[in-house]
């Protein structure tokens, strides 16, 4: 009797999903002119650049001649403001002083690590940018002037992407087939099966995975010291064969 294959259904995995964050960068270049007559305005005072506009939103940049603090008057320091009124960004930014458009070599390259800018914290920066007598020895004043450029990567909102998969089919299973041919091939069986005056072979593992009698019959603490043949009465072999192939069926597909 030919076995009969049953086959499973195909397994689709049907969509997939990114998480993307993305940056818009910008830069700005504040030019200071006239250093000299900034100095003295006093501790804690400021000069702010022009508003410019990078990922949406409305910036500037804050220097402080004299310092930010009595602690730090002896340091230029330098801070990006959020201009924009009501809103909330992480940002990534970058001061370095440039001279003639490349950076001054003794001037400090600050980046600052991802800082959330909002209504009740707008300004973000350094309060100890560059000590002044270093600042004015060095190569990035020139004719009274200086230039601070800032490098600003506004962090966009993270969103998901979806992406439809091509299925995944998995190949239908030919177990029943395989143990079909081990039983009419008895390749490697360790139990006889003697019915009708006809030999059956078979194999103890098989048999002792489906049915708990042939487990204990083969395996267990009782196992019959003689179980490598067994004669079986009161059945016809062919029913036998019927028997043995319908229970591989029975056995593929629980």
């Amino acid at each position: 009797m030919a076995a009969k294959s049953y086959r499973f259904k195909p397994y689709v995995s049907k969509s997939a999903s990114t998480m993307v964050t993305k940056t818009e960068i910008g830069y700005h270049q504040f030019k200071i002119e006239g250093y000299s007559f900034n100095k003295g305005i006093g501790i804690g005072k400021w000069l702010t650049s022009a508003t410019f506009t990078i990922g949406g939103f409305d910036w500037a940049i804050r220097y402080y001649p004299d310092g930010d603090s009595e602690e730090t008057k002896d340091y230029l320091a330098f801070y990006l403001e959020l201009m924009s009124t009501e809103a909330m960004v992480k940002v990534i930014f970058d001061l370095v002083l440039l001279n003639h458009s490349k950076p001054c070599l003794l001037s400090p390259r600050r980046r600052c690590p991802p800082r959330t800018f909002h209504p009740m914290c707008r300004t973000w920066g350094y309060t100890k940018f560059i000590e002044r007598k270093a600042f004015e020895t060095s190569s990035c004043l020139k004719d009274n002037s200086f230039v601070i450029y800032c490098v600003v990567s506004v962090i966009k909102p993270s969103c998901f992407k979806s992406t439809e998969l091509e299925p995944v089919i998995v190949p239908p299973s030919d177990l029943d087939l395989q143990l079909h041919s081990l039983l009419e091939s008895g390749e490697r069986a360790d139990v006889t099966f003697e019915v009708g005056g006809e030999i059956f072979r078979a194999h103890k593992l098989v048999l002792g995975m489906r049915s708990r009698v042939f487990r204990a019959h083969f395996f267990g603490e009782m196992r019959e010291k003689q179980a490598e043949r067994i004669k079986l009465e009161n059945i016809e072999a062919e029913v036998f064969r019927v028997f043995s192939i319908s229970y591989i069926m029975i056995l593929c597909r629980s």
